[in-house]
């Protein structure tokens, strides 16, 4: 009884932060646009919540028991996927541009370590054990400068969970192992 009980409550819970990215993607910047300013960069792209905790299970699941391990979130908006990582047993740090976002992020939901940067700049991706974005570029050629940034600084056994990706290059590497194909341009992989 008490499991399905959890199952419910856990089921209304995403039920309701999928309702509240909806009126952020919707309401806040002007839906799925480029951040007022920043043409290059999405301003809001919401995932399922329940998509983003199963990548975020099975990447946990890929290292082996590891305890508090290090997940920095790419373009981390309001920290919706630091939340969740929060409640895995990660320790998130969510990296974002936008100071509006930040300072929304610090008020909703503080625990989720969202602090003003530039992913591009970022000098700390060596340091994650997983690393996770949802392609935080809508100019493609910066999309993928970001992508072989993050794949040549994160360190061995790293693991990288990529939505909207646009660059191959990683699939020609040795350096690199696909955990998982997730189809529509979702990758799970990790650095060798």
């Amino acid at each position: 009884m008490a499991e399905l009980e959890m199952t419910r409550g856990l089921s209304a819970l995403t039920d309701l932060v999928d309702d509240v990215q909806r009126y952020f993607m919707l309401e806040l910047e002007g839906g799925i646009a480029a951040h007022r300013g920043r043409p290059e960069s999405w301003a809001f792209v919401g995932m399922e919540t329940a998509v983003a905790l199963e990548q975020l299970e099975f990447a946990l699941g890929c290292l082996g028991g590891m305890r508090s391990p290090l997940l920095v979130d790419c373009g981390a908006g309001l920290g919706f996927i630091g939340m969740l990582a929060r409640g895995l047993g990660f320790r998130p740090v969510g990296i974002e541009i936008s100071p509006r976002y930040v300072e929304l992020a610090g008020k909703l939901l503080p625990w989720a370590g969202v602090a003003e940067g530039d992913v591009l700049e970022y000098g700390s991706y060596g340091e994650a054990d997983v690393i996770f974005y949802y392609g935080p570029f809508k100019d493609e050629a910066l999309q993928e400068r970001f992508e072989l940034k993050v794949e040549r600084d994160a360190k061995p056994g790293a693991v990288i969970v990529a939505n909207r990706k646009v660059s191959d290059a990683w699939r020609a590497s040795p350096g690199f192992e696909l955990l998982r194909d997730g189809g529509a341009g979702s990758w799970i992989f990790r650095k060798c």
